[in-house]
């Protein structure tokens, strides 16, 4: 279980022990500018503080949709108990910090690769409890992002890959994490006709814990601010929270000592 070292002294937080006048230890790392988690709490009355960054590659436009991310932070403070900031911007694979993320989103549009090293590095993440969300910004089938982001994961997990499944009628645990939904939401691909794909992929790691999400429904473009795309979704954002709340419960990347899971 991740520890938390403690950062500036001061401020709001969720106080889960110390002595009077002494931060506790999600004060501090609340306080500081560490990636990770630290949860409380029993079942879907979660609490805690989640700090997030996004992935960072190579070639492709990595930083596509820049106001998604602001806006999932903002939102998922205003509507759970869990207080959500973005540290550090991006992460690359290879970065020693890599594990304090249980948590990492990818997205974008165009062609890209991966360095051996950052194969290893995935690898290793994924199996060490670490959670990955793919955002096809393009939301179709064969279309550049998708086609390298789907080489890259059979490049990193190899016959594990074909073991990719569709939610639903897969992941039930992660449809009703917090919210309930019967399938994952409309995305940016309902923008333009009927939906293609009225479900996302996962791959296992192990057998039970859902480690990676692949999208094609370019969530993030709904989650842009209105004035961008034109779009507001607040399905989508509680999506993402579920995402996150099934992230931050299941993967031993979190520090959850005085969380129970029902």
């Amino acid at each position: 279980i991740a520890r938390f070292a403690p950062g500036k002294v001061g401020g709001e937080g969720i106080n889960i022990g110390g002595l009077a006048g002494e931060l506790s230890e999600a004060e501090a790392f609340a306080l500081s500018d560490e990636p990770g988690a630290i949860i409380m709490g029993r079942g879907k009355d979660i609490k805690g503080y989640f700090h997030i960054m996004r992935v960072r590659y190579s070639f492709g436009d990595f930083y596509t949709d820049p106001t998604c991310f602001p806006n999932i932070v903002d939102y998922v403070t205003r509507h759970t108990n869990i207080k959500m900031r973005i540290v550090g911007n991006f992460v690359r694979l290879t970065d020693k910090d890599l594990l304090k993320n249980p948590f990492l989103f990818i997205a974008g549009h165009q062609h890209f690769a991966f360095s051996e090293e950052e194969r290893r590095a995935l690898r290793n993440y994924l199996y060490a409890g670490g959670f990955l969300y793919s955002d096809d910004c393009n939301w179709q089938l064969g279309n550049p992002y998708d086609v390298c982001i789907r080489a890259e994961l059979r490049a990193t997990l190899g016959a594990l890959y074909n073991k990719l499944y569709n939610i639903p009628p897969g992941g039930q645990e992660l449809l009703h994490a917090y919210y309930d939904f019967d399938q994952p939401p409309v995305g940016h691909d309902g923008s333009f006709g009927p939906v293609k794909y009225p479900f996302v992929q996962a791959i296992n790691i192990p057998d039970t814990r859902i480690a990676v999400i692949i999208s094609n429904r370019d969530h993030g473009c709904t989650m842009e601010d209105p004035a961008v795309h034109g779009t507001y979704f607040p399905r989508t954002f509680q999506w993402m929270i579920n995402c996150i709340v099934y992230a931050l419960t299941t993967s031993p990347l979190v520090n959850m000592k005085d969380y129970i899971k029902d």
